[in-house]
């Protein structure tokens, strides 16, 4: 007998029949699991007043840094800009032809810096606006709660097939994160649900206190392989009120990486 041939015995060259009619003895392929992204607890936004703001960052960026990276950029959309653990600046700017970084680096004894860009598809972003009310801290079964963009006040659950799948982010990342509405929080996630490798995350925030509220204003971003998604906007807090009843205005953009 070759390794191609079957053995011989009973039953030798025939073909196992359906039953014809009634109940199939086929076993049913599985539905595909939905795969929804994880959401976070909200982790404040801790304020260190000796560090300067982002535009205090940029201006200690040299001239020409600072073109490069406009040059890049295409039209700018957002930027942001703050000190690294060693004290020096790091830049980034998101615009409509790419995301683009300036990183301080040594290059033959001196510091200089590198920028770099994340090309994007010309004219694939999509922008959605959001607003509302900050998440309440709730328990870790919070995080198979979603609501899609444009749903009715009523959350909606994901359905039964789905399965909620964190992101590789740090607890510092999550902190930030989960300080947005839920919507936005799953607006920046989804793209990368499925495939999370070599996610970076970045963002930004400072705080101005006035006279009848707090406000916050943040950036946040995720970029990989294939997608960076944004959120850039403020939270009004009013003073003496909780944080749930803090109010969001919230753009957001969903950009896909240049492939060629």
């Amino acid at each position: 007998m070759t390794g191609g041939q079957l053995p011989e015995g009973p039953g030798r060259g025939r073909r196992a029949e359906l039953p014809t009619g009634g109940n199939s003895l086929v076993p049913r392929r599985p539905e595909p699991l939905e795969v929804v992204p994880s959401l976070h607890e909200p982790g404040g936004f801790p304020v260190d007043d000796s560090f300067p703001d982002r535009q205090a960052c940029w201006d200690m960026l040299g001239a020409g840094v600072k073109d490069r990276l406009r040059a890049k950029a295409g039209t700018v959309l957002e930027w942001w800009a703050r000190v690294d653990h060693e004290g020096r600046v790091r830049a980034t700017v998101f615009g409509t032809d790419g995301l683009c970084r300036a990183t301080p680096v040594v290059r033959n004894g001196k510091w200089v810096y590198l920028v770099e860009r994340l090309r994007l598809e010309p004219g694939a972003m999509r922008r959605q606006s959001f607003d509302g009310a900050a998440p309440k801290s709730r328990a870790a079964g919070w995080s198979r709660v979603l609501r899609r963009p444009g749903a009715d006040s009523h959350r909606q659950q994901p359905s039964p097939a789905a399965v909620a799948r964190p992101l590789s982010l740090d607890d510092e990342t999550r902190g930030v994160l989960g300080n947005f509405p839920v919507e936005v929080q799953e607006f920046l996630q989804r793209p990368f649900v499925r495939d999370d490798r070599r996610v970076f995350p970045d963002w930004y925030y400072d705080e101005t206190v006035e006279f009848a509220h707090q406000r916050v204003f943040v950036v946040f971003c995720l970029s990989a392989d294939r997608h960076v998604t944004v959120a850039s906007g403020t939270r009004i807090l009013p003073r003496g009120r909780s944080l749930d009843r803090a109010q969001w205005d919230i753009e957001c953009t969903l950009a896909p990486v240049r492939r060629t």
